[in-house]
């Protein structure tokens, strides 16, 4: 672990990252004071983050419509001290990774990218934000969250309260991409588990999948928590089987009340007493959105308005 370092932003202040900004082997902390009044930091054609460490980013407004970098990328040069030759040669980030509060715009490529190196994230997670992402013609066999060249995978990755939209017909192949050899006990730890809960998808991967990650698939160490999410027009109608792969009925496996729509029909793959979402109470109306393709994902369906599903961000 890095030392810790914070960065008070000015609320509605504008910052810009021209080139790539590597924090190396520090703990850092940007953060805007008020929750109300983002502070702004735009991305120049080369602009981005890079770490080989924890990172946070507290109510932020991120512009990356100018860059075809990551937004948070792992530094190409890793911090020596972290590499654990112990457990696989991981460079292991113990400290989280975390967005909370933040709105992120025009993410042309990665939104997390590994940069080949053989890295593992302990905790990775998202709270209350917003992602919009218009992929270019260079994401067609990658993926947003693209941990997989080097050799590593996130341990424990978690959404909550987000919507994630894709505003270009552009193909991206996954949401999540983790190497083949990827699980827990290969880096050390006990479990794994992917947690997206209460939060809106809208055209991701809507060719591909919503993740791969075989070394999770069909363990008992692979626990998934995946519940009261709305998912229109993502992973190619397939949402529940690619997001676990194979389930292990000795893991947690928490579904409820997720609604999987696609090309203007329920999915009707995935769905059985010992296979994937195991509820049998997905929702079945249209969530019928109010604008998708400006960016209004408030639900208008029967079945979400009455439960209250997706982004709460949409019921305000």
């Amino acid at each position: 672990m890095g030392k810790n370092l914070n960065f008070d932003l000015v609320p509605g202040g504008h910052y810009t990252v021209s080139s790539l900004l590597d924090f190396g082997k520090y703990t850092v902390t940007l953060r805007t004071s008020s929750k109300t009044n983002n502070a702004v930091i735009t991305y120049g054609e080369q602009g981005g983050l890079a770490t080989s460490s924890g990172f946070k980013a507290k109510y932020i407004t991120f512009e990356c419509g100018a860059s075809t970098q990551a937004v948070l990328a792992l530094s190409e040069e890793p911090n020596p001290d972290i590499l654990d030759a112990d457990h696989n040669n991981h460079y292991q980030i113990k400290d989280p990774v975390s967005f909370l509060g933040c709105t992120i715009n025009n993410v042309n490529r990665y939104f997390l990218f590994d940069n080949k190196v053989k890295y593992c994230i302990k905790s990775f997670s998202m709270t209350n934000t917003l992602v919009k992402f218009t992929p270019d013609d260079k994401m067609s066999s990658s993926a947003y969250f693209q941990i997989y060249d080097g050799g590593g995978f996130i341990n424990d990755f978690t959404a909550t309260n987000c919507t994630f939209w894709g505003a270009t017909s552009n193909k991206v192949n996954y949401f999540i991409r983790y190497n083949n050899s990827g699980r827990c006990d290969r880096a050390g730890y006990l479990t794994n588990s992917i947690n997206l809960k209460s939060c809106t998808f809208y055209n991701i991967a809507k060719e591909g999948q919503m993740a791969n990650h075989s070394g999770f698939d069909g363990r008992n160490t692979s626990n998934y928590d995946i519940t009261n999410n709305i998912f229109v027009d993502c992973g190619s109608g397939q949402v529940p089987r690619r997001l676990t792969g194979r389930i292990s009925t000795a893991a947690v496996n928490n579904w409820g009340y997720n609604t999987y729509w696609f090309d203007g029909a329920p999915e009707t793959e995935g769905f059985s007493t010992n296979t994937y979402d195991t509820s049998n109470n997905a929702l079945q109306t249209d969530p019928a959105f109010t604008d998708p393709a400006n960016g209004n994902f408030t639900p208008t369906g029967a079945e979400q308005v009455a439960r209250k599903t997706g982004d709460p961000r949409w019921w305000k």
